[in-house]
């Protein structure tokens, strides 16, 4: 159909839709030559038209075996790479087979989606990000510890104390720096975390690779004295934390019971005394 819908024009204006199209239009003949290169490609690809037409698909853009495995079908990768600037570029393709007197010709529309693309990644990543201590949201930390419950790992649920009153005392500007200290030290501890969120307000959970006691006990005691020794300068508040950690060496362990577990703890560390860790292990 679509090659009977183009005999029909006249003849001038198939070259004209094909120059003025939006998208990369290339064409090439059943033994991969390339036919046609409009200027959309040749500012994609980076290569000129009078070097394109005539040359094989396949070596022109280097394509390997796995990609040009159909002799006949025009099959890009969906990352190309642009010949003088070396970016890699992100492509979607619509292809169609059009018979040419007794052979089997392709055409392929090539849009440039590097940017769209980029932006969809940056949109989803703000949509699991906290923007105010750059670390995941709640969302975000639900979506990476339900990957990890598959080995041992240790869940920390970690609380500012009288967070409240550095509000209400020094204001809110001191609150956000006071969470800005929170996450950075969190960062700086556990660089190699599964993840590190601030799960709203003043509460900020951790999901490490671990279910060992000893070396647990021993890393939030540095997160700790780490919060309490390393005050913001720009303001006098004291900041000090509760920790509440629950410890699998189960994999498989569910997420709700690992959460539950820490949040207790957490609680437990607040009601003797603040500034304290808490850990306990789950058994299943």
């Amino acid at each position: 159909m679509l090659y009977k819908m183009m005999t029909q024009l006249p003849s001038d204006l198939l070259p004209c839709l094909i120059e003025t199209s939006p998208h990369a239009v290339v064409i090439i003949d059943q033994d991969r030559f390339v036919k046609c290169w409009n200027p959309v490609a040749e500012a994609a690809f980076e290569i000129p038209a009078t070097e394109a037409i005539g040359s094989v698909i396949d070596d022109l853009l280097g394509l390997d075996s796995a990609v040009s495995a159909n002799s006949r079908v025009l099959r890009l990768a969906e990352t190309q790479t642009a010949r003088k600037s070396g970016r890699a570029i992100q492509i979607e393709q619509f292809v169609h087979r059009i018979p040419v007197e007794d052979q089997q010709w392709t055409i392929a529309y090539i849009n440039d989606v590097t940017v769209s693309r980029a932006h969809e990644r940056r949109l989803a990543n703000e949509a699991l990000t906290d923007p105010l201590s750059g670390l995941a949201n709640r969302r975000g930390f639900q979506n990476q510890l339900e990957t990890a419950l598959k080995g041992k790992l240790t869940l920390a649920i970690i609380d500012a104390d009288n967070f409240k009153q550095i509000n209400d005392r020094f204001g809110h500007e001191a609150g956000d720096t006071a969470i800005q200290h929170l996450a950075t030290q969190l960062v700086e501890c556990f660089p190699d975390a599964v993840c590190c969120s601030r799960l709203g307000g003043d509460e900020f959970g951790v999901v490490l690779k671990t279910g060992a006691m000893p070396e647990t006990q021993a890393e939030f005691e540095i997160l700790r004295q780490r919060i309490t020794s390393r005050q913001p300068q720009q303001h006098s508040f004291s900041l000090t934390v509760s920790i509440g950690v629950a410890l699998s060496n189960v994999p498989g362990t569910a997420a709700r019971e690992l959460l539950t577990t820490a949040d207790r703890c957490m609680y437990r560390a607040k009601a003797a005394g603040r500034n304290q860790i808490v850990i306990q292990p789950i058994n299943v």
